[in-house]
């Protein structure tokens, strides 16, 4: 089977985010299984011309791996038709006049996929920014901009053979919006990287981002975007709830909140949520109790989360979640939202709150930063949950979708 798949999410703003690591994962294990399968197929991947997260994948199976060159690396904003029509298009003219590719495989489809010269599978990560009707951080007039993008976009999604969803509440929101044979919409969850893993945290590793005193004291730890969905500002809320809990209820002092992730650390207040958040902690009188650890090392996390007392996620609306169930891999306690596709990823593995009752979700973290039993249950029950979510089984399934799809017919040669 021939198939070409847009790798650019590996090299934009995504590359380490939830669409770029979704299509490492995703590429790296389908090229894999190909290869140990002793499969007849070939991977053409559409990269532009800077570092990439699977530069190992390429170099490792140069047989199997076309790269295709579109130029110069551009962010997924915007823009994105003007690099569509100039980058992405021709690039892919000039394969079709060459080859007869079976299938391809657009893993983030607002960055444009063909619809009428090739077979087309679509991947449709969330719907958070309809739901949320909040398209960008930018001020409302350009986002009524991206607004009207958008949902161009997601239009051309139902002329695509199959769309491809992390979840069931994905696919039910996708349905809402999107005129489409339910039929045509095919929920793959996604995996979870073996890099995750319970271990007793290097302390040195925690020393490069935290002062002793938040280590030894102990953490709750939320690392993740600040865009509004996420309910960074419902966060600290119910954190400063927490600390007046402790002050009523117990002898012990209080758990540090570490947020971690370069987001928060970024000068530019131009962004109107990561403001708010910044605002937020000085105006609730936290800024001492609250920790950045800034940019991390990706091979830092693992330790950053197994030395937490508490990881949590709080957000309004997500499609999968990527980040509770690596903190539930790592046998950390995990207080998360109840709200869209949690109860049905997350399940039993973490105490699910309502992410908007600030009370409620203070109590969550009382109970598990004062009842090391109840702590120590729950990060055992994470562990066990997240095992069923592997890479393998979404590359597997992933690819099965494909080989449908092509086996349906090709599209003629231009």
């Amino acid at each position: 089977m021939k198939i070409v798949i847009d790798a650019t999410t590996t090299q934009d703003q995504f590359a380490n985010r939830g669409p770029g690591r979704y299509t490492q994962e995703v590429v790296s294990n389908m090229v894999k299984q190909s290869h140990d399968n002793s499969r007849d197929d070939i991977y053409y991947l559409l990269t532009f011309n800077s570092p990439t997260t699977i530069e190992s994948t390429i170099r490792d199976y140069p047989d199997i791996i076309r790269t295709i060159n579109i130029g110069p690396c551009r962010a997924s904003d915007k823009l994105n038709f003007v690099w569509w029509l100039r980058q992405y298009r021709p690039a892919i003219d000039a394969l079709l006049r060459e080859e007869i590719p079976d299938v391809y495989f657009c893993p983030y489809f607002w960055r444009g996929f063909p619809l009428r010269k090739t077979k087309t599978v679509v991947m449709i990560h969330d719907l958070a920014f309809p739901i949320l009707n909040r398209y960008s951080s930018a001020p409302k007039y350009l986002d009524w901009i991206r607004k009207f993008q958008y949902h161009n976009a997601l239009r051309r999604v139902a002329k695509a053979d199959r769309v491809i969803t992390n979840s069931i509440k994905t696919k039910e929101d996708l349905l809402k919006y999107v005129k489409i044979p339910k039929e045509k919409v095919l929920p793959v969850y996604l995996g979870i990287s073996d890099r995750f893993r319970k271990v007793e945290p290097d302390m040195d590793v925690l020393l490069k981002y935290l002062p002793k005193e938040v280590i030894k004291t102990g953490y709750i730890m939320y690392y993740s975007g600040v865009e509004k969905n996420k309910n960074v500002p419902g966060l600290i809320k119910a954190y400063a709830a927490l600390r007046k809990m402790y002050k009523s209820q117990s002898e012990k002092y209080p758990p540090y909140l570490v947020l971690a992730g370069g987001d928060f650390t970024r000068l530019d207040m131009r962004n109107t949520f990561l403001a708010e958040v910044r605002y937020l902690i000085a105006d609730l009188g936290l800024e001492e109790y609250v920790y950045f650890t800034g940019f991390f090392e990706d091979e830092d996390l693992n330790d950053l989360i197994c030395g937490c007392s508490v990881f949590t996620h709080l957000s309004l609306y997500e499609g999968f979640g990527f980040a509770p169930l690596e903190a539930m891999r790592c046998g950390a306690p995990v207080v998360a939202s109840n709200r869209s596709c949690y109860p049905e990823v997350l399940g039993d593995g973490a105490l699910l709150v309502d992410p908007e009752d600030t009370e409620a979700v203070a109590q969550a973290y009382y109970k598990v930063t004062t009842d090391d039993t109840f702590a120590q249950e729950l990060g055992e029950s994470g562990m066990i949950r997240s095992e069923g979510y592997t890479w393998e089984n979404t590359a597997a399934q992933t690819y099965k979708i494909l080989e449908q799809v092509a086996a349906n017919g090709k599209r003629k040669k231009l």
